[in-house]
């Protein structure tokens, strides 16, 4: 080897691999990816905490949201209407009713019995309820003084209310109802909701069920609702 090649070669130089280099190669990379692990586990505390308080707002929003609930459907039971104020808002309710159903005033006339609330408050925040008070009218006549109440879980937000009719066509029926001790719908007896059609003519098939229900407000009849789960009660008054 000559000179020239000799004094090329620096033999205090490191190797390129060298287990110093190595080494301090393995230490500027661990501590990259230390700290990268660092803030991420720094960042996860803060998404957990941040996570932690939307979920504590979410919960008391909630209760705050259920104790109104409570407090609007509770509220009329606690202050019960009058037999005065009851019959003035049913006949306010039958009003109506014979304004939007074309047939409503001769199938009131045809049934055995016929349960009208004119007011049924219903309110929910994923847990929901219901309350109202009414009348039974048999040939005319009031013959009792009911509540109905029902609860429901499910998507649902707001508050609305509602009135509801409900007619026995057959005396078994009523007799079947009359002799309960709160009444439930779905279990002891099914109501078909009445279906309206182009001139307010009801269906022809709902007529053959032996309990026809109606549900509508100011604004007309209402065939998204349902009367199942609704406890019927009656009142002392």
């Amino acid at each position: 080897m000559g000179n020239d090649a000799i004094k090329r070669l620096n033999y205090n130089e490191e190797p390129v691999f060298s287990i110093k280099r190595l080494a301090s190669l393995n230490k500027k990379m661990f501590g990259k990816c230390h700290a990268k692990v660092l803030n991420w586990y720094h960042d996860s505390v803060v998404v957990a905490q941040c996570l932690e308080v939307v979920m504590f707002v979410i919960t008391e929003f909630k209760r705050v949201v259920l104790l109104c609930l409570v407090m609007m459907l509770v509220a009329p039971a606690a202050h019960a209407a009058s037999k005065a104020e009851i019959n003035a808002k049913v006949k306010v309710a039958m009003t109506a009713f014979y304004k939007q159903v074309a047939s409503g005033r001769e199938l009131s006339k045809k049934a055995y019995g016929m349960l009208v609330f004119p007011e049924v408050f219903k309110a929910g925040f994923g847990i929901g309820g219901e309350y109202g008070e009414g009348v039974m009218m048999e040939r005319g006549k009031t013959t009792g003084y009911y509540s109905t109440a029902a609860a429901s879980i499910g998507f649902q937000i707001g508050a609305q209310i509602k009135s509801q009719i409900i007619l026995f066509m057959t005396r078994d029926a009523l007799k079947k109802f009359k002799s309960s001790e709160g009444w439930k719908a779905g279990v002891d007896g099914s109501v078909a909701l009445v279906t309206v059609g182009v001139g307010g003519n009801i269906d022809s098939d709902t007529l053959k069920d032996p309990i026809i229900g109606f549900i509508f407000s100011n604004k007309g009849l209402m065939y998204n609702l349902t009367f199942e789960g609704s406890k019927i009660s009656k009142m002392n008054k």
